[in-house]
Formats: structure tokens, C-alpha cells, sequence
């Protein structure tokens, strides 16, 4: 995967795109000049790239997450480190762990299965063995 960088002086912006093409190319300020191009396996990855070039902190990617109807919560990207970011940011408590998931708090299943993907528990299993 490619990922393009645009700088526009006129706003002060940097402006990363997946694409170039015209119709990304409508977002950008008319000043707006490719910096430079960045390849990667997928967009999580180039991103990192581009943080590490600006001397950005870390790059904490998005968190997809995923959850079945028997209250198993994980994420993609799939880490432990990435559960406890996910249970950070859905606000649940570390001792829902349980060495390869987070079990959904009973009182809290509706809301946190809608902020989730419902899968199957096989696809859990599998999402934990990738």
C-alpha cells in the first residue's frame, strides 16, 4: 500500500491520503504540494512510518472491535497490549481480562455491543489466533 502526504503552507496542515487520485486531490488547499510517498503493508503501517518521520509520538492505530453473544470482547489489530487500550477506551475494568479477552460486563452488554462488530464465537477464536 502507498500512502501520499501533502503539505498546504496556506492552512499549516499536513493531509495524508490512501489515494491519489482527483478526487482526493478536492480535499487539499491549492497550495497544497506531495511531500512524499509511503509505502507499507497496510495503512496502520505507513502511518507508524509517517510518525516516526515527523518525530510524532507513537501511532496508536484505530481499534476495530469485536464481540460475541456470549460476552467475548477483542479487537483487531489483535495484542494484548491492544485489549487493555480497548478496555481503556470502552472504560472496562482490568479484571474482566481473561488471558486472551475481555468478558463484557453483564450490566453494560447493550451498550458495548453496540459500539462493536458481532461475530460469531468461532471468529473470536479466530480473530485471537491471527
Amino acid at each position: 500500500m502507498k500512502t501520499y502526504v501533502w503539505e498546504s503552507k496556506l492552512d499549516n496542515s499536513i493531509t495524508v491520503f490512501g489515494d491519489d487520485n482527483d478526487y482526493t486531490k478536492n480535499f487539499l488547499e491549492n497550495d497544497a504540494i506531495l511531500i512524499r510517498t509511503i509505502e507499507g503493508v497496510d495503512w496502520n503501517d505507513c502511518m507508524k512510518q509517517h510518525h516516526e518521520i515527523m518525530g510524532w509520538e507513537e501511532y496508536k492505530p484505530f481499534l476495530d472491535y469485536y464481540c460475541d453473544n456470549s460476552r467475548h470482547l477483542v479487537c483487531e489489530p489483535y495484542s494484548i497490549k491492544n485489549l487493555h487500550r480497548m478496555a481503556k477506551e470502552l472504560n472496562i475494568k482490568k479484571c474482566w481480562f481473561h488471558k486472551n479477552h475481555y468478558d463484557i460486563p453483564k450490566r453494560r452488554i447493550k451498550e458495548i455491543q453496540d459500539r462493536c462488530l458481532i461475530v460469531s464465537p468461532k471468529e473470536i477464536v479466530k480473530i485471537i489466533g491471527n
